[in-house]
């Protein structure tokens, strides 16, 4: 599944923690947003269930998705087109 989401997870995780980011921002796309990607099983990333994507287009986390996967997805929403 791949959720649009307004803000990069990482950055704010650093912020949170304590991180001094006066030399950083949020990597974002040109409308805000970023995308997250949740794996159904932890089979295809190690250790983790789900990533995040910043700076991309929905086309763009589309592919980075079908490339880990190393095959073309059957989306369920088909938003693309």
């Amino acid at each position: 599944m791949i959720s649009c989401i307004n803000h990069d997870v990482y950055y704010e995780l650093e912020k949170d923690e304590g991180f001094d980011l006066s030399d950083e921002t949020p990597n974002l796309n040109e409308k805000g947003e970023s995308y997250l990607i949740r794996w159904p099983a932890k089979g295809f990333v190690i250790g983790t269930g789900s990533f995040s994507l910043g700076g991309l287009t929905l086309e763009e986390a589309v592919a980075e998705a079908e490339r880990i996967v190393q095959q073309k997805i059957n989306w369920l929403n088909n938003w693309l087109n």
